[in-house]
């Protein structure tokens, strides 16, 4: 990923997935996460499972290379994982924070599009990706025409939250 660099909070991510530590690398990799998020997670990890030496010692990490190789050997530990199954669920994750999020952003679907390039061009999010053919006739201005985007992004998210089993932010 080349363009879209975002620090979404852990608290966010865990309204709407559930990460395993293969999947958490990818985020810190990408910079769509901190690498102080991995230490987070850690420490939440560690209130799930009890005490395990290598989540204290990532747990109280404070330097970025370290965070990222500790979160490497967790991740070596796990099963392996295809990676269009971790991009597709970031997709989710990262197009959730930047709906939720559109009103800050001068224009969000630009931002769309940078993300539909960096997660190379995913057919799932073509239905609200200005630049691509629209769906259905001209709806006469560009508002309108942007509307029927926005709700097809509401439903991409919909439908991403009723497979992850999360909550709804497509508000």
């Amino acid at each position: 990923m080349d363009t879209v660099k975002l620090e979404i909070p852990l608290d966010f991510i865990t309204t709407l997935v559930h990460l395993t530590w293969r999947e958490l690398l990818f985020g810190v990799e990408n910079e769509l996460i901190s690498p102080s998020t991995a230490v987070d997670f850690a420490i939440e990890a560690l209130d799930r499972v009890g005490e395990s030496p290598r989540l204290a010692e990532l747990a109280t990490q404070t330097s970025t290379e370290s965070i990222v190789w500790h979160v490497k050997e967790l991740a070596k530990s796990e099963p392996e994982q295809q990676l269009d199954a971790i991009k597709e669920k970031w997709l989710y994750v990262v197009l959730a924070w930047v709906y939720e999020r559109r009103a800050e952003f001068s224009d969000a679907f630009q931002l769309v599009e940078q993300i539909y390039a960096d997660f190379d061009y995913p057919r799932e999010i073509i239905s609200f990706v200005r630049y691509m053919p629209m769906e259905g006739p001209d709806l006469g201005s560009i508002s309108n025409n942007e509307d029927r985007l926005r709700q097809n992004w509401k439903r991409y998210l919909h439908e991403q939250a009723e497979k992850h089993g999360s909550l709804d932010v497509a508000r």
